[in-house]
Protein backbone atom coordinates (compact mmCIF):
# COMPACT_ATOMS: atom_id res chain seq x y z
CA UNK A 1 0.00 0.00 0.00
CA UNK A 2 1.29 3.47 -0.90
CA UNK A 3 0.26 6.86 0.40
CA UNK A 4 1.16 10.38 -0.63
CA UNK A 5 2.82 13.00 1.55
CA UNK A 6 2.71 16.58 0.32
CA UNK A 7 4.85 19.33 1.82
CA UNK A 8 3.08 22.70 1.73
CA UNK A 9 4.60 26.15 2.00
CA UNK A 10 3.66 29.79 1.61
CA UNK A 11 7.10 30.34 0.07
CA UNK A 12 7.39 32.48 -3.03
CA UNK A 13 10.67 33.76 -4.42
CA UNK A 14 9.33 37.29 -4.56
CA UNK A 15 8.42 37.71 -0.88
CA UNK A 16 10.88 35.63 1.14
CA UNK A 17 14.52 36.18 2.05
CA UNK A 18 16.00 32.96 3.32
CA UNK A 19 17.37 29.66 2.12
CA UNK A 20 14.87 27.19 0.70
CA UNK A 21 16.72 23.87 0.97
CA UNK A 22 15.06 20.93 -0.72
CA UNK A 23 15.92 18.11 1.67
CA UNK A 24 14.30 15.42 -0.48
CA UNK A 25 17.63 15.35 -2.32
CA UNK A 26 19.49 14.54 0.91
CA UNK A 27 18.42 10.90 1.14
CA UNK A 28 21.58 8.93 2.02
CA UNK A 29 23.56 12.20 2.04
CA UNK A 30 23.63 13.05 5.76
CA UNK A 31 27.22 14.17 5.40
CA UNK A 32 25.89 17.30 3.66
CA UNK A 33 23.54 18.47 6.41
CA UNK A 34 25.74 21.54 7.02
CA UNK A 35 25.60 22.63 3.39
CA UNK A 36 22.92 25.37 3.63
CA UNK A 37 24.63 27.01 6.59
CA UNK A 38 28.07 27.18 4.98
CA UNK A 39 26.68 28.67 1.80
CA UNK A 40 24.45 31.08 3.70
CA UNK A 41 27.53 32.42 5.48
CA UNK A 42 29.00 33.30 2.09
CA UNK A 43 25.83 34.87 0.68
CA UNK A 44 23.83 36.07 3.70
CA UNK A 45 20.75 38.13 2.98
CA UNK A 46 20.22 36.65 -0.49
CA UNK A 47 17.31 34.34 -1.32
CA UNK A 48 18.77 30.97 -2.28
CA UNK A 49 17.44 27.66 -3.52
CA UNK A 50 19.65 24.58 -3.41
CA UNK A 51 18.89 21.56 -5.61
CA UNK A 52 20.79 18.30 -5.95
CA UNK A 53 21.01 16.58 -9.30
CA UNK A 54 18.95 13.35 -9.14
CA UNK A 55 21.46 11.50 -11.33
CA UNK A 56 24.79 13.33 -10.91
CA UNK A 57 25.06 12.65 -7.19
CA UNK A 58 28.17 14.76 -6.66
CA UNK A 59 26.66 17.91 -8.19
CA UNK A 60 24.14 20.50 -7.03
CA UNK A 61 23.09 24.02 -7.98
CA UNK A 62 22.62 27.14 -5.89
CA UNK A 63 20.07 29.50 -7.35
CA UNK A 64 19.76 33.15 -6.36
CA UNK A 65 20.84 36.20 -8.39
CA UNK A 66 22.98 33.66 -10.28
CA UNK A 67 22.69 29.93 -10.93
CA UNK A 68 25.89 28.22 -9.82
CA UNK A 69 26.86 24.59 -10.34
CA UNK A 70 28.93 22.98 -7.58
CA UNK A 71 30.78 19.67 -7.52
CA UNK A 72 31.46 17.78 -4.29
CA UNK A 73 34.73 15.95 -3.67
CA UNK A 74 36.85 14.69 -0.80
CA UNK A 75 39.03 17.43 0.64
CA UNK A 76 42.09 15.34 -0.13
CA UNK A 77 41.11 15.30 -3.83
CA UNK A 78 40.61 19.06 -4.23
CA UNK A 79 43.60 20.69 -5.85
CA UNK A 80 45.66 23.07 -3.77
CA UNK A 81 44.90 26.80 -4.20
CA UNK A 82 41.39 25.90 -5.43
CA UNK A 83 38.63 27.91 -3.74
CA UNK A 84 36.01 25.67 -2.16
CA UNK A 85 33.25 25.62 0.50
CA UNK A 86 33.85 23.01 3.16
CA UNK A 87 30.57 21.18 3.79
CA UNK A 88 31.76 18.48 6.19
CA UNK A 89 34.91 17.34 7.92
CA UNK A 90 35.92 15.36 4.84
CA UNK A 91 34.27 17.00 1.82
CA UNK A 92 34.17 20.30 0.01
CA UNK A 93 32.23 21.87 -2.87
CA UNK A 94 33.93 23.70 -5.73
CA UNK A 95 32.31 25.97 -8.32
CA UNK A 96 32.11 24.36 -11.76
CA UNK A 97 30.19 27.03 -13.69
CA UNK A 98 27.80 29.94 -13.15
CA UNK A 99 25.42 32.15 -15.10
CA UNK A 100 23.01 35.00 -14.38
CA UNK A 101 19.50 34.09 -13.23
CA UNK A 102 17.99 37.35 -14.46
CA UNK A 103 14.36 36.78 -15.47
CA UNK A 104 14.33 33.21 -14.14
CA UNK A 105 11.45 32.44 -11.77
CA UNK A 106 11.86 28.68 -11.26
CA UNK A 107 14.39 25.91 -11.86
CA UNK A 108 14.45 22.12 -11.84
CA UNK A 109 17.13 19.54 -12.69
CA UNK A 110 16.34 16.66 -15.01
CA UNK A 111 16.93 12.98 -14.28
CA UNK A 112 18.21 12.26 -17.79
CA UNK A 113 21.11 9.94 -17.04
CA UNK A 114 22.64 10.13 -20.53
CA UNK A 115 23.37 13.84 -20.23
CA UNK A 116 26.98 14.33 -19.06
CA UNK A 117 26.16 17.30 -16.79
CA UNK A 118 23.01 18.46 -14.99
CA UNK A 119 20.37 19.57 -17.50
CA UNK A 120 18.25 22.44 -16.16
CA UNK A 121 14.77 23.59 -17.07
CA UNK A 122 14.51 27.36 -16.50
CA UNK A 123 11.08 28.98 -16.21
CA UNK A 124 10.91 32.66 -17.13
CA UNK A 125 8.62 35.58 -16.36
CA UNK A 126 7.17 35.33 -19.89
CA UNK A 127 6.18 31.68 -19.37
CA UNK A 128 8.93 30.47 -21.68
CA UNK A 129 10.88 27.42 -20.49
CA UNK A 130 14.44 26.85 -21.72
CA UNK A 131 16.78 23.89 -21.31
CA UNK A 132 20.30 24.79 -20.22
CA UNK A 133 23.53 23.20 -19.06
CA UNK A 134 25.86 25.43 -17.07
CA UNK A 135 28.86 23.41 -18.19
CA UNK A 136 28.05 22.99 -21.87
CA UNK A 137 31.05 21.07 -23.13
CA UNK A 138 29.16 18.20 -24.78
CA UNK A 139 25.48 17.87 -25.68
CA UNK A 140 25.00 14.35 -27.08
CA UNK A 141 21.19 14.50 -26.92
CA UNK A 142 20.85 17.92 -28.54
CA UNK A 143 18.60 19.20 -25.73
CA UNK A 144 20.49 22.32 -24.61
CA UNK A 145 18.89 25.46 -26.00
CA UNK A 146 15.46 23.96 -26.65
CA UNK A 147 12.46 26.07 -25.69
CA UNK A 148 8.83 25.52 -24.72
CA UNK A 149 6.54 28.51 -25.16
CA UNK A 150 2.89 28.75 -24.02
CA UNK A 151 0.29 30.06 -26.43
CA UNK A 152 -0.29 33.12 -24.23
CA UNK A 153 2.60 34.66 -22.33
CA UNK A 154 2.36 34.93 -18.53
CA UNK A 155 4.66 34.11 -15.60
CA UNK A 156 5.96 30.59 -15.08
CA UNK A 157 5.44 29.69 -11.40
CA UNK A 158 6.90 26.20 -11.17
CA UNK A 159 8.59 23.30 -12.96
CA UNK A 160 8.92 19.59 -12.36
CA UNK A 161 10.88 17.00 -14.34
CA UNK A 162 9.45 13.49 -14.36
CA UNK A 163 12.01 11.08 -12.87
CA UNK A 164 10.51 8.01 -14.60
CA UNK A 165 9.68 9.34 -18.05
CA UNK A 166 12.66 11.66 -17.95
CA UNK A 167 11.78 13.49 -21.17
CA UNK A 168 8.63 15.00 -19.60
CA UNK A 169 8.60 18.35 -17.80
CA UNK A 170 5.47 19.83 -16.19
CA UNK A 171 5.01 23.59 -16.05
CA UNK A 172 2.79 25.67 -13.73
CA UNK A 173 1.61 29.02 -15.12
CA UNK A 174 -0.42 32.04 -14.11
CA UNK A 175 -4.04 32.28 -15.17
CA UNK A 176 -5.16 33.10 -18.70
CA UNK A 177 -8.83 32.91 -19.57
CA UNK A 178 -8.16 31.15 -22.89
CA UNK A 179 -5.37 28.78 -21.90
CA UNK A 180 -4.50 25.98 -19.48
CA UNK A 181 -2.27 26.74 -16.50
CA UNK A 182 -0.62 23.28 -16.33
CA UNK A 183 1.26 22.15 -19.42
CA UNK A 184 3.34 19.02 -19.89
CA UNK A 185 6.08 19.15 -22.52
CA UNK A 186 8.15 16.43 -24.14
CA UNK A 187 11.79 17.55 -24.26
CA UNK A 188 12.33 15.39 -27.33
CA UNK A 189 9.54 17.16 -29.24
CA UNK A 190 10.50 20.76 -28.58
CA UNK A 191 10.62 23.38 -31.29
CA UNK A 192 14.10 23.75 -32.75
CA UNK A 193 16.63 25.85 -30.92
CA UNK A 194 18.04 28.92 -32.65
CA UNK A 195 21.26 27.14 -33.60
CA UNK A 196 19.36 24.33 -35.35
CA UNK A 197 17.65 26.47 -38.00
CA UNK A 198 19.08 26.26 -41.50
CA UNK A 199 18.02 27.40 -44.95
CA UNK A 200 16.62 23.91 -45.52
CA UNK A 201 14.39 23.89 -42.44
CA UNK A 202 10.80 23.44 -43.59
CA UNK A 203 7.96 25.65 -42.39
CA UNK A 204 6.34 22.62 -40.75
CA UNK A 205 9.49 21.82 -38.74
CA UNK A 206 9.89 25.40 -37.58
CA UNK A 207 6.37 25.75 -36.16
CA UNK A 208 6.25 25.82 -32.34
CA UNK A 209 5.70 22.51 -30.60
CA UNK A 210 2.61 22.01 -28.48
CA UNK A 211 2.33 20.44 -25.00
CA UNK A 212 1.50 16.74 -24.91
CA UNK A 213 -1.01 17.49 -22.12
CA UNK A 214 -2.84 20.63 -20.97
CA UNK A 215 -4.80 20.86 -17.72
CA UNK A 216 -6.91 23.37 -15.75
CA UNK A 217 -8.34 25.91 -18.19
CA UNK A 218 -8.56 29.48 -16.91
CA UNK A 219 -7.01 28.72 -13.52
CA UNK A 220 -3.75 29.55 -11.73
CA UNK A 221 -1.14 26.93 -10.84
CA UNK A 222 1.38 28.05 -8.23
CA UNK A 223 3.48 24.87 -8.33
CA UNK A 224 3.41 21.35 -9.70
CA UNK A 225 5.10 18.07 -8.75
CA UNK A 226 5.11 14.50 -10.08
CA UNK A 227 3.85 12.23 -7.29
CA UNK A 228 5.11 8.73 -8.23
CA UNK A 229 1.63 7.35 -7.56
CA UNK A 230 1.84 6.64 -11.27
CA UNK A 231 4.26 7.57 -14.03
CA UNK A 232 1.93 10.33 -15.16
CA UNK A 233 0.34 11.58 -11.94
CA UNK A 234 0.71 15.24 -10.97
CA UNK A 235 -0.06 17.20 -7.81
CA UNK A 236 -0.59 20.94 -8.18
CA UNK A 237 -1.30 23.85 -5.85
CA UNK A 238 -4.10 25.82 -7.47
CA UNK A 239 -5.79 29.19 -7.07
CA UNK A 240 -4.20 29.79 -3.62
CA UNK A 241 -6.60 27.30 -2.00
CA UNK A 242 -6.60 23.86 -3.61
CA UNK A 243 -4.37 20.84 -4.09
CA UNK A 244 -5.44 18.94 -7.18
CA UNK A 245 -4.09 15.58 -8.30
CA UNK A 246 -4.24 14.73 -12.00
CA UNK A 247 -3.72 11.38 -13.69
CA UNK A 248 -2.69 12.14 -17.27
CA UNK A 249 -4.00 8.75 -18.33
CA UNK A 250 -7.53 9.92 -17.48
CA UNK A 251 -9.48 12.50 -19.46
CA UNK A 252 -11.97 13.53 -16.78
CA UNK A 253 -10.12 16.24 -14.84
CA UNK A 254 -8.54 16.01 -11.38
CA UNK A 255 -9.08 12.76 -9.51
CA UNK A 256 -8.64 14.34 -6.07
CA UNK A 257 -9.17 17.87 -4.75
CA UNK A 258 -8.60 19.18 -1.22
CA UNK A 259 -8.86 22.74 0.08
CA UNK A 260 -6.40 24.76 2.19
CA UNK A 261 -6.35 28.42 3.14
CA UNK A 262 -3.22 29.52 1.23
CA UNK A 263 -0.87 27.34 -0.84
CA UNK A 264 1.99 28.54 -2.99
CA UNK A 265 4.48 25.68 -3.09
CA UNK A 266 4.43 21.92 -2.67
CA UNK A 267 6.68 18.88 -2.83
CA UNK A 268 5.33 15.35 -3.12
CA UNK A 269 6.69 12.06 -1.84
CA UNK A 270 5.25 8.58 -1.93
CA UNK A 271 5.82 6.25 1.02
CA UNK A 272 5.29 2.52 0.93
CA UNK A 273 4.22 0.58 4.02
CA UNK A 274 5.69 -2.92 4.38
Amino acid sequence: MSYLTIKLSKYTKQNDSNVNFDRKHLVNRKVFQALPQCLMENMSGTKLDILWSPVHHDKFIVWGPDITLYEVAKLSEIEKKTTFSQISSTRGATVVASQSASGVRCVDISAIADHPDPLLALGHASGRVTLASLKQTYDPLGLVGREFVPKYGRPCNGLSWNHDETNLVAVALDKHRSDHCIQVWDANRSSLSTDEFTDNTSALQSEPARPIAELALSETAHSVAWTDLGNRTLAASMNMKHIKIYDLREQSGPGYVTKYSVIYFLNAWVHTSF
